[in-house]
């Protein structure tokens, strides 16, 4: 957590910065940070038993999905 922590912080403001992207898309970009919670619970915690993988991957297609719309939706 304190590796990744700064670096999706860093990712952040290159986006603001740099890249001058809006809030309305890196937002659902970095709420997308429980698809992370999840690998590391369950890998890091041994918690691959107890997850129903079914509902994880249909989350994890929903989340991508909803981050990848969002973020394309930036008008030319």
């Amino acid at each position: 957590m304190g590796l990744t922590w700064p670096v999706a912080i860093a990712c952040m403001s290159y986006g603001f910065g740099t890249l001058k992207l809006p809030v309305s898309i890196i937002a659902p970009l970095t709420n997308s940070n429980a698809l992370i919670a999840v690998a590391l619970g369950a890998f890091i915690f041994a918690e691959c038993k107890d997850l129903d993988m079914g509902r994880v991957v249909i989350g994890t297609l929903f989340i991508s999905v909803g981050a990848a719309l969002v973020s394309l939706s930036k008008a030319s």
